[in-house]
């Protein structure tokens, strides 16, 4: 027998050599792979978790699933209670600030427990694996998946502290569904946040872990009970929790779960009737920020108080069945309530966001042209205008009511919404001047930019305006003039704007709109209205230096009812907004120190000449030449005559500009552009940019009709063969090395 094993000696021998070749080479495979591993917790980081919207008060009005549509909502780990630490570690790695991510005392316990009964009854996986094993795909249970597991766990623990593994622990660990996390876990099973579980519920939680989808309670009861009373018994044996306690709390307690018939808020993402549209655009505006949570700046309070003033108002309105409003910070442009539908699920359509939506604005536009027409010196609030029948072509304008009144002064015609007034102003100002007023100003939707632009009915509303962008350019006013867009977040700063109107422009603009008082309210705010003309958009805007609101009712459908105009719908409510807003707060202090009194003409109320007899005192803008009256002589004088520039086509110098003289054949006041001038001359020069301009001159010294002339200015062309060639002979007027020739 001795002699048969010296036979085998060598073969022993070279297995135990191989034995121990393989034992070292499984070592150092060992050993080195968490050099080659990723590093789970940077893989963690790509997952995005819920993006939380907070409103100004920090009311959660939204949340927003992003990734896999999972429910996880990351929380410090200084914010968790220590007896929850603590019962996690208990129960599912007791030795983790001992090991180096894997535990290899449990893994022998687990061995020769699973060996001697022959199955499966506890696993070695220490909080560092599983925290690893979330970012493995695949079969939990294989030896592959175990190695890799125990690679990147090991990678882990080099490169990042426990505290930072154990967050990322709590923070991503399923349980149950699609809720990860203990945030998540602690909102949806007891409707509270982690920060507040008592012993009992974070013992709970804990324990949910080992086996979330067959011991959830909303689901299994029984299963979650039996598995509360196997945590707690780990907690004695561990010498977290004493067995008085254990025991009385089984005989006694009951946990306080939330009633799972319904789902818990956070699911329900808010309430939409409101919010939804706002957080929808807050979302574009924040794509792409690293954060997952994001402060708005609405105010759930102050919305939810205009929405039910929204409510009442549109039961009192026959044939109107939605609504919306719009309330700015005058002075930052910060979006306090955004309500885009009065019910979300009206089959009229409540999925519509009627704050975005284009809709015909009406006379609610007019404020506008009138305000680009005091800028131009063309009138202001006393000057006359006439409101009587218009024809343009085959356009001819009406007013609302059917009627016409006359001789009226610029208040009236806007404060009565006349239509043939603005129109006169519109067709002297010119409709490429007030779309590029629309444009700069945000007042176009886009569908109105393009393909045929609208004619004299721009001034009436038919080009289409959002309510989200017309409340923010009638901010214009209470801004001194300029515009800024409006934001819905409370990280964004004011922008530094781009001046439209004049600060006197802007004082005289809110002067007349608030010389009457807004209905249903005390607070001596500045408004207008608007109707559509088939009735089915109302509309009220009211502003003061604090608030800019927006109020529309109508019917998406486009069906219209008498009920939907302005004044009778739109404006009581805009009254009651604003009552609220100044509810035990001082009333708004109006500065109209841009303006002043100045000398005009009774009849016209213009600047007088020698032919006013009649003259008043009035208001003026600072700053602002008014164009004279020519109305008050009764003798036709020979019109003013432009003698430069000319109808011609001009080439502008290298810098695309071009200086040009303007004389005339009297003192006048002149108009470049629709724009006073400043001047008073009969001749002066200025300097003119490539493209399109008008030329106006009013006589100062009788009422001869105006001179107007209309050039246009070719930019330089890199070479002159582009010109084409009639531009060159009869058309195109060179002018000399001054720019401008006499």
């Amino acid at each position: 027998m001795i002699c048969s094993l010296f036979r085998f000696a060598p073969v022993l021998r070279w297995g135990a050599v191989a034995a121990v070749v393989l034992t070292a080479v499984g070592g150092l495979v060992y050993f080195s792979a968490p050099f080659f591993a990723e590093d789970p917790l940077q893989l963690l980081k790509q997952e995005t978790p819920v993006h939380v919207w907070k409103d100004r008060n920090g009311e959660v009005i939204w949340n927003q699933r992003t990734f896999d549509a999972r429910w996880m909502f990351p929380v410090p780990l200084d914010t968790l209670p220590p007896h929850l630490i603590d019962t996690m570690l208990s129960v599912e790695d007791k030795r983790f600030f001992q090991h180096g991510g894997v535990d290899y005392i449990s893994m022998i316990r687990a061995f020769l427990q699973n060996v001697k009964n022959a199955r499966v009854i506890s696993g070695a996986s220490t909080i560092s694996m599983q925290t690893a094993g979330l970012t493995l795909p695949g079969p939990k249970r294989s030896f592959s998946r175990k190695f890799r597991q125990c690679a990147r766990a090991r990678k882990m623990e080099m490169h990042h502290s426990k505290e930072e593994i154990l967050e990322a622990y709590f923070n991503r660990v399923p349980f149950g569904g699609k809720l990860y996390g203990i945030q998540a876990a602690s909102l949806y099973y007891f409707g509270l946040p982690a920060s507040r579980l008592n012993r009992m519920e974070g013992a709970f939680l804990c324990g949910l872990v080992r086996r979330p989808s067959a011991t959830r309670p909303d689901r299994y009861p029984e299963a979650a009970q039996e598995r509360l009373r196997i945590v707690l018994r780990l907690l004695v044996r561990s010498g977290s929790l004493t067995q008085t306690s254990a025991d009385q709390f089984l005989q006694n307690g009951k946990l306080a779960f939330r009633d799972f018939s319904h789902l818990p808020l956070f699911m329900e993402q808010g309430n939409p009737d409101e919010r939804l549209h706002a957080i929808q655009l807050t979302a574009a505006k924040e794509m792409g920020k690293p954060k997952n949570i994001s402060r708005c700046s609405i105010d759930s309070t102050v919305s939810g108080r205009i929405l039910s003033i929204l409510r009442r108002r549109i039961r009192m309105l026959e044939g109107g069945h939605d609504g919306a409003a719009v309330l700015l910070d005058s002075r930052t442009g910060q979006v306090w309530a955004l309500i885009g539908t009065i019910d979300l699920h009206s089959p009229d359509g409540g999925q519509v966001n009627g704050a975005t939506a284009c809709r015909s604005a009406g006379s609610a536009l007019k404020p506008f042209l009138y305000a680009e027409a005091i800028e131009g010196g063309l009138i202001t609030a006393e000057t006359v205008l006439e409101d009587s029948p218009v024809r343009y072509g085959s356009y001819a304008p009406g007013n609302y009511d059917g009627s016409y009144r006359g001789k009226v002064s610029v208040t009236e015609a806007l404060f009565s919404s006349l239509n043939t007034p603005v129109i006169r102003l519109l067709s002297i100002m010119g409709t490429e001047r007030i779309l590029a007023l629309f444009r700069n100003t945000g007042l176009l939707c886009q569908s109105s930019s393009q393909g045929r632009e609208p004619g004299l009915s721009l001034a009436l509303g038919s080009a289409g305006h959002r309510l989200a962008d017309m409340t923010n350019a009638y901010r214009i006013f209470s801004d001194d003039g300029f515009f800024r867009p409006f934001t819905l977040s409370m990280d964004d700063r004011p922008p530094a704007g781009t001046r439209i109107f004049s600060k006197g422009t802007c004082a005289m603009i809110s002067s007349m709109l608030r010389s009457r008082p807004l209905p249903c309210s005390s607070v001596p705010a500045a408004w207008k209205t608007g109707t559509s003309s088939n009735n089915c958009d109302a509309w009220c805007f009211a502003f003061t230096p604090e608030w800019t609101l927006g109020v529309w009712f109508g019917n998406k459908s486009g069906k219209g009812a008498p009920s939907l105009s302005g004044f009778e719908a739109a404006a009581p409510a805009a009254g009651e907004i604003m009552d609220m807003l100044y509810s035990g707060k001082p009333m708004p202090v109006w500065n109209d120190s841009s303006l002043e009194s100045a000398e005009l003409c009774e009849s016209s109320g213009l600047t007088p000449t020698s032919f006013c007899i009649s003259r008043k005192k009035g208001t003026v803008v600072q700053n602002i030449p008014l164009r004279c009256c020519t109305h008050c002589s009764g003798v036709r004088h020979r019109p003013v005559r432009i003698q430069k520039p000319e109808n011609v086509v001009y080439m502008a110098k290298k810098d695309n500009t071009l200086q040009l003289p303007l004389k005339a054949d009297r003192r006048v006041h002149w108009f470049i552009d629709g724009k006073s001038a400043g001047r008073s001359a009969w001749l002066f020069s200025f300097r003119f940019t490539a493209g399109k301009h008008r030329v106006t001159a009013f006589s100062e010294e009788d009422d001869a009709p105006a001179g107007e002339v209309q050039f246009r200015i070719e930019p330089v062309a890199a070479d002159k063969s582009l010109i084409p060639q009639e531009k060159l002979t009869d058309r195109l007027r060179l002018t000399d090395s001054d720019g401008y020739f006499f």
